[in-house]
């Protein structure tokens, strides 16, 4: 295994790094310590906004990305003859085979199915996938390292921080490489060829991506500042919402006397721990709450304004709150908002990595010239949608019995199965393998030779005959 990789690598063009070369580059090793941090500063930011509700948004959107079906990798040939298909038998995919087009997928062993099966020695497919939502929803951008071996094919893929990553450009002001440190020391040129880069489209920079991160910034922020807000409530509420009125025995105390005073009140009420203990005083004590000021309404008053950031911050990932669980409850109330997630933020976003990795890597590819990289629809179909579709075909003579069975995911009949179905009757005369018109004659003579309670009997028997020949 240390050989292939060694040769491999041996093969990439213009890598320049310094040591010997082991099954992991060095800039992805484990940390030796000392080296500081160096890389794009206001990406280093940037991450650092994986918590809250951003944290659990990213985390859904992993979870479906990394955790849903694999892409689809295979040949494009053009038909010689445009045919006609129903819509259920072509792929759901907007960036998938067309109707005029013939998909064939590549084996299971090809080169790329395998590469983006086990795309590294540590690293898995799920891992891909995660690390590559991760920074792209971040940081607005997303880095694969792609190392090909002498014939140039992928053998191996890594998704690299983003805030490791610099883009130098030589005299003309043209990419050239990116500069690739680690915070452990590890430094590495990697050329610009051998990158493929996903963005988060910026208005300012063509090789910028714009983070979600970036844009919402200040709600945020203020989230963060109600948080805070929550838990000094929670962990200082003895002081700022009780007012202490001392008798006529306490004229003046001193600072010794207050000193005194404060530290037996905090030792007994400050805290989470000893919220709503009672309260014992002198006869010369009154304890009386601040309006405006008592715990109790600084939360409530935070409540709506905390429900409205967490929409917005959602919102802004595209993540409906069923999602993440919150609301609905129920599994038929939380199938709209899934299908809206995977329709409006999964699929658009796994079209636009079809597209990349189609351009980037499986064209760049010899061999692969016409090749494709696709995803089918994520969106789940709607179960009680499709029957009350199949009973409507069914009426209207719209439907045969083996585009039904292609519906349920069955194999349709070897023989037959290609007649309408009008009221749960096949209709071979509508269209079939026998003409239309020596269809009609044979049923009316069915029908003048049938009588009595086997009537019916034999004209099924006869239109199985006609249709089955």
């Amino acid at each position: 295994m240390l050989h292939s990789i060694q040769k491999a690598r041996s093969w990439s063009s213009n890598v320049r790094t310094s040591g010997r070369r082991m099954p992991v580059p060095g800039i992805f090793r484990p940390p030796l310590g000392g080296a500081a941090y160096f890389g794009q500063a206001y990406r280093f930011e940037q991450i650092l906004h994986f918590k809250y509700w951003a944290f659990i948004a990213i985390r859904a959107l992993m979870n479906e990305i990394a955790g849903g079906a694999p892409p689809n990798f295979g040949e494009i040939k053009y038909k010689e003859k445009r045919q006609q298909q129903f819509r259920h038998l072509v792929y759901k995919s907007a960036m998938g085979p067309q109707e005029h087009e013939e998909f064939i997928p590549y084996e299971h062993t090809h080169p790329l199915c395998q590469v983006f099966r086990n795309p590294n020695d540590p690293d898995v497919a799920y891992d891909l996938w995660a690390f590559h939502t991760l920074f792209l929803s971040l940081t607005g951008i997303a880095y694969w390292w792609v190392i090909r071996n002498g014939f140039g094919m992928p053998v191996e893929i890594w998704v690299v921080p983003t805030h490791w990553v610099r883009m130098l450009t030589d005299g003309d002001g043209q990419p050239e490489y990116y500069n690739i440190q680690s915070p452990w020391g590890h430094a590495v040129d990697v050329p610009y060829n051998e990158m493929v880069a996903f963005y988060e489209h910026s208005p300012l920079n063509r090789y910028e991506g714009a983070a979600v991160s970036q844009a919402v910034s200040e709600w945020i922020d203020v989230y963060e500042s109600l948080t805070r807000m929550k838990l000094a409530t929670f962990k200082n509420n003895a002081t700022p919402s009780l007012h202490v009125s001392l008798g006529e025995s306490y004229i003046d105390p001193d600072d010794q006397f207050l000193a005194r005073f404060y530290a037996k009140w905090f030792q007994k009420f400050q805290g989470e721990d000893n919220s709503s203990r009672p309260l014992i005083t002198g006869a010369d004590v009154e304890v009386k709450g601040i309006d405006g000021h008592r715990p109790a309404d600084a939360l409530m008053a935070s409540i709506q304004s905390e429900d409205q950031i967490r929409d917005m911050v959602l919102a802004a990932y595209g993540v409906p709150k069923g999602v993440v669980g919150i609301e609905p409850v129920s599994d038929v109330s939380a199938y709209a908002p899934q299908r809206q997630f995977c329709r409006f933020t999964i699929n658009p976003k796994l079209n636009y990595a079809g597209q990349v990795i189609t351009e980037k890597i499986v064209k760049k590819t010899k061999g692969c010239e016409n090749g494709l990289c696709f995803w089918d629809d994520r969106v789940a179909n709607d179960q009680e949608l499709i029957e009350r579709q199949l009973d409507a075909d069914e009426k209207r003579g719209w439907i045969t019995p083996n585009e039904g069975r292609t519906v349920r995911g069955r194999p349709e009949y070897p023989n037959g199965g290609k007649n309408p179905l009008v009221n749960g009757q096949e209709m071979p005369w509508v269209t079939g393998k026998v003409d239309d018109g020596e269809v009609a004659q044979a049923f009316k003579a069915a029908l003048s030779e049938a009588s009595g309670a086997q009537g019916g009997y034999l004209i099924e028997q006869k239109r199985r005959r006609l249709v089955t020949r």
